[in-house]
């Protein structure tokens, strides 16, 4: 239990950030990572989102939240955003929305 929670990455409130643990969790284990961002992104619901662009599924873009660049060639405008009810999101902690357009939680937290 101890090792448990030292394990755990704490956020300036003194929470649990799931994200960083998240991070800390895959980083030094690319067989596991290449896994579960696969699963991940096979949960991905961005073409269901009002923001997701035509071009956007024609060149088969998604998965803004996690990993790449992030950012769309092909999305611009916020019309709104649904990434708070992707499962993706409670797997991996995050806590921010419009990935498509504003970068993947890690740009918007750290900066591009």
């Amino acid at each position: 239990m101890i090792a448990l929670l030292i394990s755990m990455v704490l956020d300036p409130a003194g929470k649990v950030d799931r994200w960083s643990e998240f991070q800390e969790e895959v980083r030094n284990n690319e067989e596991r990572r290449r896994r579960t961002l696969g699963e991940h992104r096979g949960l991905c619901i961005c073409p269901n989102c009002p923001t997701y662009t035509d071009c956007a599924k024609q060149k088969r873009e998604l998965f803004f939240c996690s990993i790449g660049s992030a950012r769309s060639a092909y999305i611009k405008e916020e019309k709104w955003c649904i990434c708070e009810s992707c499962p993706v999101t409670q797997l991996e902690g995050l806590t921010n929305i419009y990935y498509c357009i504003k970068g993947n939680e890690n740009q918007q937290r750290n900066g591009p």
